[in-house]
């Protein structure tokens, strides 16, 4: 039953709409191999859609660690990308990137000039806006699967963007 709504959200990003599907239920149920056989079946079949997987581990403690492996995927699309595409693709403040998600230093430099003295708080929210930039650009040229296994393991920082996650990944 969970597939079948897992190819029915698969459907509906097919043809432009932006979904958010939740696998729920107690542990040992099989939630994460369901979820491996579902992008699997993504990737075999829709060999032109983004596919972009992660996973939260409890004992790992790294900054936005829900989105962590999210990043590495994402920052490894686009170096498969021509040059002058992943440009264009980059949202202006995408300097920004790398200070949160250091994965973006290989392909983000620094920005000239002098250091940005934002607040934190502020300098976050920022580049979470670019970040939710740079994924609709690509959700729009290609469909996009993003997948976060076990996410309840999040971060405190990722928990409060947990409910962003969703308008994050939607476009």
């Amino acid at each position: 039953q969970e597939l079948a709504q897992l190819e029915e959200a698969r459907q509906a990003v097919s043809v432009g709409h932006p979904v958010v599907a939740r696998l729920i239920a107690v542990s040992g149920m099989g939630k994460s191999a369901l979820a491996r056989q579902f992008v699997q079946r993504v990737r075999e079949q829709q060999p032109d859609w983004i596919v972009l997987v992660g996973r939260c581990y409890e004992q790992e403690l790294v900054p936005y660690k829900s989105l962590d492996d999210v990043i590495d995927a994402l920052v490894s699309e686009l170096l498969d990308l021509p040059a002058a595409e992943r440009v264009e693709l980059l949202p202006p403040g995408a300097e920004r990137l790398p200070r949160l998600f250091p994965a973006f230093r290989r392909i983000i430099a620094r920005a000239d000039g002098p250091p940005q003295v934002e607040e934190l708080a502020q300098q976050r929210q920022l580049a979470f806006g670019v970040l939710k930039e740079l994924i609709t650009s690509l959700a729009r040229r290609r469909p996009l699967l993003v997948w976060i296994d076990d996410l309840h393991a999040g971060d405190v920082d990722g928990a409060r963007k947990r409910g962003n996650i969703a308008r994050l990944l939607r476009h």
